[in-house]
């Protein structure tokens, strides 16, 4: 009877330490992953809608199609936004404070870019969030985005305006609002000048609240308008005639 369990006994006993002496942030994650439902937003603020603080860092011009004026940007997005969910004391886990997970494991906002005039509408689907403990969420990702710029604009040495439209493609602005990051103030601290053509003379955000006819919620976007010169090209008369 003994010897019948005893291979039990020895596995109970493994299975109770390795609970005991297992590293803290295996036991973190199980507990914030245990009953999390990505499909589910966070709860969000007193009345119940999420807030996310977007943000854009332009990189560089990579080129602009002169027929139909499309240009393609190298961008970071920044997304950041409150799951209480994901928050925890780390006093209990070690002092562990942060968290690094894949950005398929969590709830992440429905934020496209509106304008794209390519496949990719500017959503993460790859990657991964930063998480502090008092459930925090931060999301930079790399872009390569394609939109139209304004026919209007860009003639008789006038700046060529280039937007990027952002907003939720399905939540209101009651579910989920969305706030400019640093006042809208576009990141140009690692803009690399490489374009040959043209020059990013400068950049903002604003944030925009829409009504329609048909429905009493607010729809919100962010929109990043991007100021385009022509650079000047000197041709030397000798290389004429």
């Amino acid at each position: 009877m003994y010897r019948r369990l005893l291979p039990c006994l020895i596995l109970c006993t493994a299975y109770q330490a390795y609970g005991q002496l297992g590293r803290a942030d295996d036991k973190l994650l199980y507990k914030l992953m245990k009953n999390y439902q990505k499909v589910l937003p966070p709860s969000g603020h007193e009345n119940g809608t999420v807030v996310v603080e977007h943000g854009l860092s332009v990189l560089h011009l990579t080129g602009l199609r002169e027929p139909d004026l499309s240009l393609t940007t190298h961008v970071w997005l920044h997304m950041s936004w409150m799951d209480d969910r994901l928050s925890w004391s780390p006093d209990g886990y070690e002092g562990i404070d942060k968290l690094t997970l894949p950005i398929d494991s969590i709830w992440i906002p429905d934020i496209v870019l509106y304008n794209s005039a390519s496949k990719d509408d500017g959503h993460p689907e790859k990657g991964l969030v930063k998480i502090n403990s008092s459930g925090q969420v931060s999301l930079i990702q790399p872009e390569m985005l394609t939109t139209y710029c304004d026919r209007n604009t860009g003639v008789f040495g006038q700046p060529l305006l280039c937007r990027l439209k952002f907003g939720s493609w399905v939540h209101d602005g009651a579910e989920l609002d969305i706030v400019l990051r640093d006042n809208g103030n576009v990141d140009i601290n690692n803009y690399e000048d490489v374009n040959l053509s043209w020059m990013l003379e400068g950049a903002f955000g604003n944030r925009n609240i829409v009504t329609y006819q048909c429905c009493p919620e607010p729809y919100v976007d962010v929109t990043y308008t991007l100021k385009l010169h022509r650079r000047f090209i000197h041709v030397d008369s000798d290389l004429i005639g």
